[in-house]
């Protein structure tokens, strides 16, 4: 097997060689690129000075080419090339090319001048280099005039500069032999003190190879080695810094794959940014969207941020303070502290500084991302990367996870058309039924009572009949009862619109069922809340719904139990606290809306999970054997949804029963 012959020379020795040869290898191409261009120099010069002089002889002669004064020309030609002892020689070419004056001596021949340098008719000037018998010499061709067709030619030689390079060329070579003895001595020198740091860094790099980052080199010089320890730990840190910002955005990707509501994601994402260990971050931060306003910053998930702070920073205009001008410049905002920048202020501010930080989708800014710092914290460019890297890969999971909403929001929208559609179609049969059973049924129930009432009266000693007209007497009058609710069903139409406070209307509906309560052994607490922001409703519909909701809460407990009623205004902040909450515009209640709530419990059997979504059918009822017409709740929803409100029924979580939660829009906020 080859081996290689360097292999048994030492590395100090192998360092000298190499740096041997790399000096001297710099040093010739040092004297080289010198030489060069010390020559191009020299020669440019020698050019833009030959110019210079072929426009001052033209100026001059052109006056005296028109007079034919030759003499003049000669003696002017003369003197111009006693005055740089690099011109060659100077000559004249008339119109027709031949030689008027010149200074050629024994460099050139009169008669083969106007061949030289043939100047073409649109230039202003031409430059060649030509062979003399006194060496090279650059040849400017150069017209007297724009009009006329005389010609000045210069030649500049080149022997000074060449002479001039040589000297220098020399020189140099003799300084680089000079340099290149004293860095091969200074390299031995710095071989034996650099040899022992070197010593310490390969043990440090082993031990980052074996997974150990925390590992450092404690070497502290101010020269090449402590420059080298110091890069070296750099580059740990940013390994470390690399490390950490890919654990983050894996862990991003992982949760946004997760099944979780949108805000969910940004509140859990916004946590994983904050605790990177190595980020000076406080654990304080939010992240802003443009929704449905397309020049306002909406807060959509935040940690550690006051009431106050939220209430002020809610919403945010573009332009406005730090977050609304990374917004709008597109790039990254840093404020150390509190200063001219924040003009958002709210109460009880505390000291802090900030990164606001763009997030963008394909050039689009969608977003910012905000993480505070403590005050005096300095800005630094890793930080930013980071933050820039982790924003890049939001934005990503950002515009998908509101493509999936979109898609979903959608496809609910549809299904609840759909829904609507189907529930449209029953309340339609069911008005045009209402008119026609007012005339046509409800009349004759009527008869047939009034019959089954005179007979009772008649034949109230056969008791076997008696007990046959008694269930007719109940038929009808469930009949009748039914026909009532489609007609009332069919004539909720129009509101009467009045201010109300919430407490006051379950207040007084629970007054008027407290004999059904009494009856039937159904104990009523309450905890109705005191100064709830007033709600715009029609009254005796609504007194109807809770009557309605109570009678089934009594319905719920044949054997007696406790009915539970609350009311309290609360502010949304969370899509999830109620259906139909969000920020969309179909939804009930937006984000940062304040509603009244009215929350019913009783300790009944609950509802069976595979009919709740049909509770609010027309004629759906689970008390079709004790007179149910299952009109109550379809009535009690129709008129909610005219209020804009909403209303949910649910099994409680805890114990046995069922929840009833209503809730309405405040005219203010709490």
């Amino acid at each position: 097997m080859f081996k290689n012959p360097l292999s048994k020379i030492s590395l100090r020795n192998r360092f000298l060689i190499a740096s041997f040869i790399i000096v001297f290898i710099v040093s010739l191409l040092v004297v080289l690129i010198i030489d060069f261009s010390l020559a191009n120099r020299l020669k440019f010069e020698l050019r833009e000075r030959g110019v210079f002089i072929a426009k001052n002889i033209s100026l001059e002669s052109a006056h005296y080419i028109s007079s034919n004064d030759t003499l003049y020309l000669q003696i002017l030609a003369e003197h111009t090339k006693k005055l740089d002892k690099d011109i060659e020689y100077i000559f004249l070419l008339d119109a027709g090319g031949n030689v008027l004056v010149n200074t050629f001596g024994k460099t050139l021949p009169v008669e083969g001048a106007k061949s030289i340098n043939i100047l073409s008719s649109r230039q202003d000037y031409e430059i060649k280099e030509i062979f003399t018998e006194k060496g090279y010499v650059l040849d400017i061709a150069m017209p007297v005039s724009l009009e006329s067709k005389e010609v000045i030619h210069v030649g500049m030689n080149e022997n000074r500069i060449k002479n001039e390079t040589k000297k220098v060329l020399r020189n140099v070579s003799v300084l680089a032999l000079v340099v290149l003895l004293l860095v091969f001595v200074m390299v031995i020198i710095a071989l034996d003190l650099i040899m022992k740091p070197v010593a310490k860094l390969i043990e440090a790099i082993k031990a980052v190879g074996e997974g150990k980052l925390e590992r450092r080199v404690d070497i502290r010089s101010n020269d090449q080695i402590g420059g080298l320890a110091s890069a070296f730990n750099d580059m740990i840190e940013m390994i470390e810094w690399h490390n950490d910002t890919q654990i983050t955005v894996n862990s991003m990707l992982c949760l946004s794959l997760e099944n979780t509501l949108f805000d969910e994601f940004l509140r859990r994402a916004l946590n994983r940014i904050l605790a990177i260990p190595w980020l000076f971050l406080e654990s304080k931060g939010a992240i802003f969207l443009f929704e449905n306003e397309p020049n306002v910053l909406t807060i959509r998930a935040q940690s550690g941020l006051s009431d106050s702070a939220l209430a002020a920073c809610e919403k945010i205009p573009l332009g406005k303070c730090l977050c609304g001008k990374a917004a709008e410049t597109g790039k990254v905002q840093f404020s150390a502290r509190i200063d001219s920048q924040h003009e958002i202020q709210y109460d009880a501010i505390s000291p802090h500084g900030h990164y606001c930080v763009p997030i963008k989708y394909a050039d689009k800014i969608i977003g910012v991302l905000t993480v505070f710092v403590e005050e005096g914290h300095r800005y630094s460019k890793k930080e930013e990367e980071a933050l820039c890297a982790i924003t890049d890969v939001l934005a990503g999971v950002i515009v998908r996870k509101q493509a999936e909403d979109a898609l979903e929001e959608a496809f609910l929208e549809l299904k609840a058309a759909q829904t609507q559609l189907v529930q449209a179609e029953k309340w339609q049969v069911v008005g045009r039924l209402a008119s026609g059973i007012a005339h046509e049924v409800k009349n004759p129930l009527a008869v047939i009572l009034t019959g089954v009432e005179y007979l009772t009266m008649l034949l109230n000693d056969d008791k076997e009949i008696m007990l046959t007209l008694g269930q007719m007497k109940n038929a009808v009058e469930r009949a009748d009862n039914i026909i009532r609710g489609i007609l009332d069903f069919s004539r909720i139409s129009k509101l009467d619109i009045t201010v109300q406070e919430l407490s006051s209307i379950v207040c007084n509906s629970l007054i008027f069922m407290e004999n059904h309560f009494e009856k039937n052994h159904i104990e009523v607490a309450t905890d109705l809340q005191k100064d709830i922001p007033n709600i715009e409703v029609d009254l005796n519909k609504i007194d109807q719904v809770f009557v309605n909701l109570f009678m089934n809460a009594v319905n719920a407990m044949p054997e007696g139990g406790t009915l539970l009623v609350r009311t309290y205004a609360k502010q949304l902040f969370d899509i999830s606290e109620y259906a139909g909450v969000g920020r969309r515009a179909g939804d009930a209640f937006k984000i940062g809306d304040t509603v009244a709530v009215a929350e019913i419990e009783d300790t009944g059997t609950g509802i069976p999970e595979h009919v709740l979504d049909k509770l609010f059918e027309p004629f759906f009822t689970t008390r079709r054997t004790t007179g149910g017409t299952g009109l109550g709740l379809s009535i009690s929803k129709n008129i909610i949804d005219m209020h804009g409100g909403a209303i949910y029924i649910e099994n409680k979580k805890e114990g046995h029963g069922v929840k009833v939660t209503v809730v309405f829009k405040t005219l203010n906020k709490y």
